[in-house]
Formats: structure tokens, C-alpha cells, sequence
């Protein structure tokens, strides 16, 4: 059996925040999800990290109205076509 250590957590307060995509990648552990690992970019709370996994909601791609789709939208700051190709490494390193 392995003896694990409880971590604490750092949670931001409630408001908006300016991230940046540090890392980005498709997964499909627990059905079709981004896996994005955050830093926040301005303020405060800059610099810290955190992971977020939203939903794809297509196997082979993302789903139109899905939060994947949505964060594609605005770190691209461009209305995208259903058909459109999308890229993981084209969300790092944007806000």
C-alpha cells in the first residue's frame, strides 16, 4: 500500500481573470476533453497554474457550443465554421 500526503489547494476568488494556455492536448479518459493547463496572466494571482479539462463533445474533433469550442473562439479571436481544422498548439501561449 503507498502512504500518500494530503496537499492543500489554492482556490482564486470569485471574478475574471486573464489567462494564458501554457499547455494544450486532446484526451479521452473521461470522454472527449481538452486538457489545458492555465496560468494566470495579470493581477493579483498572477503566475499561478492550474489544469481545467473541458468538453469536446466529438471524438475526432470539437463539438460546435461545446466550452472547448467556445475557449478555441476566443484564444483564436475569430467566429470558427463547423468545418473548420483546429490545432491545440494554436491555443498556447494565447490570452
Amino acid at each position: 500500500m503507498a502512504k500518500l500526503a494530503a496537499r492543500g489547494y489554492e482556490l482564486l476568488d470569485p471574478g475574471r481573470y486573464v489567462l494564458e494556455v501554457v499547455e494544450a492536448e486532446a484526451v479521452n479518459g473521461y470522454g472527449p476533453q481538452l486538457s489545458l493547463k492555465l496560468r494566470v496572466a495579470e493581477g493579483e494571482q498572477e503566475g499561478l497554474e492550474f489544469t481545467d479539462y473541458p468538453n469536446r463533445g466529438a471524438e475526432d474533433g470539437v463539438k460546435v457550443g461545446t466550452k472547448a469550442w467556445d475557449i478555441f473562439e476566443a484564444c483564436l479571436n475569430q467566429r470558427l465554421a463547423a468545418d473548420e481544422e483546429l490545432d491545440t498548439d494554436d491555443l498556447i501561449g494565447k490570452h
